[in-house]
Parts: C-alpha cells; sequence; structure tokens
C-alpha cells in the first residue's frame, strides 16, 4: 500500500510559518480525512522513517493527528517531543485513560492540540492539559466564533484557525484574537480598486519579458549586463554552495557557458518573482518553489526544455498572489506562449493538466490527483517522490534568499 504526503503551513500572528499539518492517504481507499489507527500509524512510519522529518517540515514542527487507540498506547512517546504537535482528534472521547495519556505525554514535554474543537462541558480535562485549541471557521456559525472564544477564554489555550482560505478571513480571524492560522489565505491575491503597478514591479516585468522571451545567449546577457543588482544576484546565487562549482564564476558569460540557456533563464525568473513580491509572506515563495520543482520533475521525461517550461508554470502560478492582480493580468506583459497562457489560466493542454494535478495534491484531494496522474501516465510512487523532492529542495533553495 502506497502512502502520499502532503504538508499544509501554520502561521503565527506575524505571518511566519511555525508548523506544518501533515496531510495523509495511505492506499486507494482512503481520502484526505482519514482517521483510522493505520493511517496514523503509516503517516508516522513514512514521514519519520521513509521520507525523513526533516526534508518533510524543513526542520519546523509536524502536526500529527493521534487516534484514540496510538493515544493511549506507548508510541506517541516515541516521537520526539521538539518536533511534532500531537492532534487529539474530535471523535476521542475524554475518558480517563484518554485523560490520563494526554497528561503524561504533557509531563513528558509533548504539546498537544484538540483538532475541530466545539466547546462541550466534558471537554473540560482536555482542555486543562492541552496547549493549542484548533477551530474550523467552516463547521462554526457565523457569529457564533466568538462565543467559542470566549467558553475557552478561562483554560488559557492558544487558539488556532482552520480553514482560513482568503485575506479577508486572515483578517477576520486576527482581529478576533486568534494566536494561529492554517490554510491557503495566504496564496490568494488581494484585489483591490484602482490599484497602481508600483514602478519597481513594472521593472521587473519588462525584465522578466525581456528574458522570458529571449532565445539566444547574447540576448539574455545583454538583458541582465545592463541591471547590476540582478547580475549580482544571479552570481552570487551560482557560487553559494547549492550549485557546488569547483570554481567561481565571475562574469554572466561564465554562467551561460557553463550552466546553459535554459537553466540561466529558470534561475533568473526565479530572482525576478521575489523582487515582485518583497512584501508578500516567505511561504508564498516556497509554494511557488515546491509547484515549480515537482511540476519539473514530472516533465522530465519530455525533454530539458519541456521541463524548464513546466518549472516556469509552476513558478509563475502563484504570480497573481505576489502583484494582487488577477492571473489573466498578471501574465499579460509577460508574453508568455499560448500553451503557457492556457496552462495557467484554464488548466488546459499537457502541462495545464499537470498543474491541476499538483494543485490537487498540495490539497490532500488525493482522488483528484490520483485520476489525474493515471491518466498522466505517473504511479502513485512518482507523485510522492516528486512531491518530497520537490519540498526538500524548496527548503535548500529558499536558504538562498535567507
Amino acid at each position: 500500500m502506497h502512502a502520499f504526503l502532503a504538508r499544509q503551513p501554520i502561521f503565527d500572528r506575524r505571518g511566519e510559518v511555525v508548523a506544518y499539518e501533515l496531510l495523509y492517504r495511505g492506499g486507494p481507499e482512503g481520502h484526505a480525512g482519514q482517521r483510522g489507527a493505520r493511517a496514523t500509524a503509516q503517516v508516522l512510519l513514512h514521514t519519520f522513517g521513509t521520507f525523513g522529518i526533516e526534508r518533510v517540515t524543513g526542520g519546523k514542527r509536524a502536526f500529527i493527528n493521534l487516534t484514540r487507540s496510538l493515544l493511549v498506547s506507548e508510541y506517541a512517546a516515541l516521537l520526539p517531543a521538539h518536533l511534532v504537535v500531537l492532534e487529539v482528534l474530535e471523535d476521542v472521547e475524554p475518558d480517563p485513560a484518554v485523560v490520563s495519556a494526554c497528561r503524561s505525554l504533557r509531563n513528558q514535554g509533548y504539546t498537544l492540540a484538540l483538532d475541530d474543537f466545539v466547546f462541550h462541558p466534558r471537554f473540560a480535562p482536555l482542555l486543562e492539559v492541552a496547549q493549542i485549541v484548533k477551530i474550523d471557521l467552516t463547521q462554526i456559525p457565523d457569529g457564533r466564533v466568538e462565543e467559542q472564544i470566549e467558553l475557552l477564554a478561562p483554560y488559557r489555550c492558544e487558539l488556532l484557525a482552520e480553514k482560513v482560505e482568503t485575506p479577508e478571513e486572515f483578517q477576520a480571524a486576527l482581529a478576533q484574537g486568534f494566536d494561529y492560522f492554517q490554510g491557503y489565505y495566504f496564496s490568494r491575491p488581494v484585489l483591490l480598486r484602482e490599484r497602481r503597478e508600483p514602478a519597481t514591479s513594472l521593472a521587473v516585468l519588462r525584465s522578466m519579458r525581456q528574458l522570458l522571451t529571449a532565445s539566444e545567449l547574447e540576448e539574455v546577457e545583454e538583458a541582465i549586463s545592463t541591471d547590476v543588482g540582478l547580475s549580482y544576484r544571479l552570481l552570487r546565487l551560482i557560487n553559494s554552495a547549492a550549485f557546488g562549482l569547483v570554481r567561481e564564476v565571475s562574469s554572466i558569460r561564465q554562467a551561460l557557458a557553463l550552466l546553459g540557456l535554459v537553466a540561466v533563464k529558470k534561475w533568473l525568473a526565479l530572482i525576478l518573482l521575489t523582487e515582485s513580491g518583497a512584501d508578500k509572506p516567505a511561504e508564498l515563495l516556497r509554494l511557488a518553489l515546491i509547484r515549480a520543482r515537482m511540476l519539473e520533475l514530472l516533465a522530465q521525461g519530455q525533454g530539458a526544455e519541456r521541463a524548464a517550461q513546466a518549472f516556469t508554470i509552476g513558478l509563475f502560478s502563484t504570480l497573481d498572489a505576489f502583484l494582487d492582480q488577477p492571473m489573466e493580468e498578471a501574465i499579460a506583459p509577460l508574453g508568455f506562449p499560448e500553451e503557457n497562457v492556457e496552462a495557467l489560466l484554464h488548466r488546459r493542454g499537457p502541462l495545464g493538466r499537470l498543474l491541476s494535478l499538483i494543485l490537487a495534491y498540495e490539497r490532500a484531494d488525493w482522488p483528484a490527483a490520483v485520476a489525474e496522474a493515471h491518466a498522466l501516465g505517473f504511479t502513485d510512487e512518482d507523485l510522492t517522490r516528486a512531491y518530497v523532492e520537490a519540498v526538500e529542495w524548496s527548503e535548500q533553495t529558499f536558504g538562498l534568499w535567507e
């Protein structure tokens, strides 16, 4: 039985990622909500054994769902306390064995979270030992969230808002006093009326168009050489330990000769994307990197140029959020070929279908991801391997910007 594994970021009030919840499916019959003991055991095995926790979470804490059977057994205490948050699922009744197990884990230094929580007096014993309470905003009727917060106030737990999917929902949860936020709100554009594009973003977009449409080494060299800042960032990146070059690269021409046109254009696109959204959450860049690398890995069998094209589509699939514009407006100045436009706007064509596959995977929509993957000729193992490799690569690459 093959295991699928994805992650979803958890943010603090400053917009910094503090942890990831692990999303899991253990087999063809499973789905994103699979909660059995076997499922949890499998995710623990694969995360800490097969994949390695550092590869999946980048060294941040992992929120892991625990069934009652695992909670009251001794297995939970085998996990490294400093790397995990143990989630007590909403269907676990607070009987004496469960409460005793939670107290024991708390005393051993574990952080406990109550998942999908709706207040009821019978949960008071768990509230006395839990440090975090997760509230699914989609399960609480409008106007009742504040009531839940008031009921939880005496227990001094930190509050985590789940299913925060838009910037407006994030702002509302922030105002309500939540401490943590989980969802993909950070990847949505903030659309404003009468928005004027900053001069810096316009310059970046012009550079993007010039570089993305260049077909000769000389064109790229000329475009980069006229931008001192861009030249510096590219050379600094190429000379970093990530490239492992034997000798230092001292010129753009030398970089082009060593890496080739396709590779240099890929890295330049990444540099320019980061410049277009300097005020955006760092996790948005991580998401762009994961999509880009996963698309590239899945397209490698079609040749280097096709893989580079796939990388570009994955990278720019977040451009609307970077620029706070509808995607159609965001990519209009870039001069993309029609195939790229169709992929980004409508998920059409082979690359559009690949992008749809990756978006389904990151949402843990396993049935949709598996169906699309099999239709495109990929195995379940191909998906998980590409995702984990993409996450690891994104963490390494992101380190170059810190």
